[in-house]
């Protein structure tokens, strides 16, 4: 936990149902949430690490990305993320091979 407080990369491995999705979903929906408080314009000055990812959202760009290894896995965190966002203004998208570039770029708009 203390290397996850200092912003570092971790690495988890546990049993299936055990929460992992959630546990790296939330601190970026967490994250993005804040930050779309901070482009608000009635909000005040803007915290240092809410800076890239309003920038990401007065862009219209992605402001979080999950690497996954299988197109399976990838609609399966879409679909948990998409759970935990669902009262919010936040979406997940996938982005995967052997789909027009074309449509995952509308997705992502």
């Amino acid at each position: 936990i203390p290397g996850v407080h200092q912003r570092k990369d971790i690495v988890g491995a546990a049993e299936t149902g055990s929460g992992k999705t959630l546990a790296f979903g939330l601190p970026i929906l967490h994250h993005t949430l804040v930050a779309l408080d901070a482009v608000a314009p009635e909000e005040g000055g803007l915290d240092a690490q809410a800076a890239p990812v309003s920038k990401a959202l007065r862009e219209g760009g992605p402001c979080g990305l999950v690497i996954l290894p299988t197109r399976e896995l990838a609609v399966q965190v879409q679909g948990h993320l998409n759970a935990a966002a669902s009262c919010t203004p936040l979406r997940a998208e996938c982005v995967v091979g052997g789909i027009s570039v074309q449509k995952q770029m509308r997705l992502l708009a």
